[in-house]
């Protein structure tokens, strides 16, 4: 686990994905927002950080051995109704979508389209302003404009 540090950090994230390069390359991507970002190598300490770090956002890669991000996802919001979990695939949104929104996912994004994370995270709220308190019947999954 490793934390990358924005001084007057508003948001914490959690990122749980099973290829260094790509955490590193999305910890550099989201310092740029006021974050500190908590990085897990596998499903299997999510949990354990999570209730460590109670972070605003956890980011999970759709594919990890040896337990996939909906498993972790299903997971974490069984522990812990209240988090946020946004599913990152290298695949079309379009057939992972009714998954993420049946393991508990507020939001899955396509990995090439990074940007459209970052640009979401940006424009969400601390969880003071009531976005964190949202209920599963106002979740959905977020389809970057780019995809059909």
């Amino acid at each position: 686990m490793q934390n990358g540090n924005t001084p007057g950090a508003r948001m914490k994230i959690l990122i749980v994905d099973d290829h260094a390069v790509y955490r590193a390359l999305l910890r550099n991507l989201l310092v740029k927002l006021p974050a500190t970002v908590i990085e897990c190598p596998d499903s299997s300490r999510a949990l354990d950080l999570y209730t460590e770090h109670r972070p605003d956002w956890v980011i999970t890669d759709l594919e990890m051995e040896p337990v996939d991000g909906l498993a972790t996802t299903a997971s974490l919001k069984r522990h812990h109704p209240e988090v946020r979990v946004l599913i990152l695939t290298g695949h079309a949104a379009d057939t992972c979508e009714s998954l993420a929104k049946e393991a508990g996912a507020f939001g899955l994004f396509p990995k090439e389209h990074a940007d459209q994370l970052l640009e979401f995270l940006r424009k969400s709220s601390p969880p003071d302003t009531g976005l964190a308190d949202a209920s599963p019947s106002s979740r959905q999954v977020i389809k970057p404009a780019c995809m059909p």
